[in-house]
């Protein structure tokens, strides 16, 4: 074995010789828990994902004298480690709408200059509906700060001395009707600054192509480029920017044009209403075209500075004097933006569901392999982008009303309210005391009907969640029975012996069974779901008054508990951000969702969390062939678990043949069946998965425990009497031991025979005198 560093004996730096490499999973495992030893040193990468070896100072390392040596990869700190990376927590709704690309079901047609496996019109329709998610975040900045801080609450004297945060539009520049609103659009200005900037963050490290003797249609995870970046990316944040910014323009200059504005200032304000609808118009064909060609950049860069420009000039025009301002309860032209963006957005959810049938996924998988609810994951994530995103943005509108005041939702509700306020003030006959508490009543804000009307789709959808989950409830407490009786019958237990035993196991079974099921629960929550949210839409925008119905019993209660949870939704989401910023244990915490959704690349929403695939699977990959080409003699076997073998695979698949030929890989707890073939059915479906041992030439070895929620079989089904890959291990092992599910498979006595299994079967290594490349 080589060593490499001959002077220094405390931890072996040698590449040669036989090395077991062990990635973790999800949570950020420390690498001194998966090497079991207290001192490492990092051998290659970098504070964020980097290569440990153990380390002995003052003595000599005991991976010099082994059969073989052992080192860890660490790859938790890129998704966890960094304070700032908790404000994507606020963009969930992004991070969907690109986990949804993903889960497109397979086609032979091109997107890019190479294949990819979704579909154009359907991938199309995913970069449409993310740029409507853009454009509902910046209308519901604008909704909160332009129409209820600055128009509403700045034009009543009552309300803009209430808060210190209103005190730009009290006396000054910015206190006339024109100035309040730009005043106001200072926030979702912000919001476009911060769309920019995000976008352009991301973890990629060095030089991600690896293999070049690979074109498998069936197997794009075996594509030299696919974790390189997507080249239209550039393109995708500058159309997002541009669209945004012209949206905001129109907010800006619309309220002067329809409210003050005469004659030639009329038309100068129409026209650049008008411009920057053009400008958005552009941008979204930008986003649906062939975004990775030179031109498509060229066109959104320019968009993005007409847009800018527009913005800039909608601010001017908004400030000038023009004379008399109509009155106006609500900002004009917000609300319809809005409704019309919900809609549209609802719209693709629909016509991407339309596309997914002519697909027909249901009918192309064999069992074990059959996709998530029956193919239609994508549309299903992305209504659930949609709901997310709504209720969020009414949730936070709905507190930032009564931080200011009240919502009410019609206009003659609030001037009623004001009229009375009004009234007593002035009224001298009433005491000085009842004269004061109605100069200190809060001021009514007008809020949309739509607003409302999400309230009480809430409230429906939190039934329809409790139900479904009731359901799931009895159907796994009715298999509690069968599974008691096999566990007795494993063990060897005779019916009414050690009861609380049996059931405990029995009870860790039928939870692990429940994550095949997922997909149904959230498609039957989608459905239901999308039923109300559509019922809802239709009606509030068919009724010309549809708030009256919402301020009635019982609809007002309805509504109200409905608005209750999305205002703590979004203000837990917030301060969940926050929590996670301040407390690094927390953040690795919920490192674990990014874990799961920010593995693939940027593909739909260009602000969706930076892909540590794109940094992971090329660093391993590169150490891996480094290991496997050291010396002809070198042999490695890559040990990963749950999240860690998908990145395992994906490294392995990415190796060049020569390096293929000395590597062996053991998964343990690993989800790449269970979760990611049947979510993401064209990029970890059967073939890839059959291409993956075929690339080892068989030297694969999957572990897995029926009590784990997450791992499981990955090309071998229960019962099949020749079972290439997968090796079923019994947990517990006695009735008295725990129950060790998805934990510990490093320490399980089976673990070590797999290990030792895959290096001393020497017949199954191919020949290679290749040496370092």
């Amino acid at each position: 074995m080589d060593h490499t560093d001959r002077d220094d004996h405390s931890i072996d730096t040698g590449l040669g010789g036989h090395t077991e490499l062990r990635v973790h999973g999800v949570s950020g495992s420390a690498p001194e828990d998966v090497l079991d030893h207290p001192l490492l040193k990092r051998v290659a990468g970098d504070d964020r994902a980097g290569f440990h070896r153990r380390w002995y100072p003052g003595g000599r390392s005991a991976d010099l004298d082994a059969d073989r040596r052992l080192e860890a990869y660490r790859w938790s700190e890129l998704t966890s480690g960094h304070a700032a990376r908790a404000a994507w927590l606020l963009l969930l709704p992004f991070m969907l709408a690109n986990a949804a690309h993903w889960m497109l079901p397979g086609s032979r047609q091109t997107t890019g200059p190479q294949p990819q496996p979704a579909g154009r019109v359907a991938a199309a329709m995913l970069r449409l509906f993310a740029l409507s998610l853009t454009l509902l975040l910046i209308l519901t900045a604008g909704q909160a700060a332009v129409d209820l801080a600055a128009w509403q609450c700045g034009g009543y004297p009552r309300c803009a001395s209430s808060s210190w945060l209103l005190a730009p539009v009290r006396d000054g520049w910015f206190s006339g009707p024109g100035g309040r609103v730009v005043a106001g659009a200072v926030v979702p200005a912000l919001v476009v600054l911060a769309i920019g900037l995000l976008g352009r963050d991301h973890l990629r490290s060095g030089s991600a192509t690896l293999r070049a003797d690979a074109d498998a249609p069936d197997a794009p995870l075996t594509w030299p480029r696919f974790w390189s970046g997507d080249p239209g990316a550039r393109t995708l944040r500058a159309a997002h920017v541009a669209a945004a910014s012209a949206a905001l323009a129109a907010i800006v200059a619309w309220p002067a044009t329809t409210l003050a504005a005469s004659g030639v200032g009329r038309i100068v304000g129409i026209t650049l209403c008008l411009c920057a609808l053009a400008v958005l118009l552009a941008a979204a064909v930008v986003v649906v075209g062939r975004h990775e060609h030179v031109h498509s950049t060229v066109a959104a860069v320019q968009a993005r500075r007409l847009a800018l420009s527009l913005l800039a000039l909608s601010a001017v025009y908004s400030m000038l004097d023009h004379g008399r301002w109509d009155p106006a309860g609500h900002l004009p032209g917000l609300r319809p933006a809005v409704t019309i963006t919900v809609s549209v957005a609802a719209a693709l959810v629909v016509l991407l569901a339309v596309a997914v049938v002519t697909r027909r996924p249901w009918a192309r998988a064999r069992d074990g392999f059959r996709p998530a609810m029956r193919g239609f994951a994508a549309p299903a994530v992305t209504a659930g982008a949609l709901m997310i995103a709504a209720g969020f943005s009414a949730g936070l509108v709905y507190r930032f009303a009564d931080l200011l005041g009240y919502a009410v939702i019609r206009q003659s509700t609030a001037a009623a309210a004001i009229r009375r306020t009004e009234t007593a003030v002035g009224d001298e006959s009433l005491s000085f005391e009842a004269r004061r508490t109605a100069a200190e009543a809060q001021t009514p804000l007008i809020l949309p009907p739509s607003l409302a009307w999400a309230g009480a789709a809430a409230t429906g959808i939190i039934i329809a969640v409790v139900v479904v989950l009731g359901v799931v409830a009895v159907g796994a407490w009715r298999r509690l029975g069968p599974l008691m009786e096999r566990v007795r019958r494993e063990h060897g237990v005779a019916a009414g012996e050690r009861e609380q035993q049996v059931r405990r196991v029995a009870r860790a079974e039928v939870l692990a069974t429940l994550t095949d099921g997922v997909g149904r629960v959230v498609a039957r929550i989608t459905l239901t779901a999308g039923g109300i949210v559509a019922a809802g839409l239709v009606y509030s925008i068919a009724v010309a008054d549809s708030g009256r119905i919402l301020e009635q019993s019982p609809w007002s209660a309805v509504t109200g508990f409905g608005t209750w949870v999305m205002g703590a939704f979004a203000i837990g989401l917030i301060s969940l951000a926050w929590q996670t910023a301040q407390s690094p244990e927390l953040r690795r915490t919920v490192g674990t969702l990014w874990d799961i959704g920010s593995f693939w690349p940027r593909a739909a929403h260009p602000m969706a969390p930076p892909s540590y695939g794109e940094r992971a699977v090329p660093e391993l990959a590169h150490r891996i062939r480094r290991l496997a080409l050291s010396e002809p003699r070198a042999r490695v076997v890559v040990s990963a678990h749950s999240q860690g073998s998908v990145l395992a695979a994906a490294a392995v698949l990415q190796l060049p043949d020569d390096a293929a030929a000395r590597v062996a890989l053991l998964t343990h707890g690993s989800p790449l069946r269970r979760f990611y073939a049947r979510f993401y059915p064209a990029y970890v479906g059967p073939n890839a998965l059959e291409t993956l041992r075929e690339h080892v030439d068989g030297r694969w070895r999957n572990l897995y425990r029926r009590t784990d929620p997450i791992g499981s079989w990955v090309l071998d089904p229960p019962g099949d009497e020749f079972r290439r890959v997968d090796r079923e291990l019994r947990d517990p092992a006695t009735l008295d031991q725990p129950v060790l599910g998805h934990a510990e498979y490093w320490d399980d006595p089976a673990y070590e025979p797999a290990v030792a299994g895959l290096f001393t079967t020497s017949s199954r290594w191919r020949a290679s005198d290749s040496g370092p490349g």
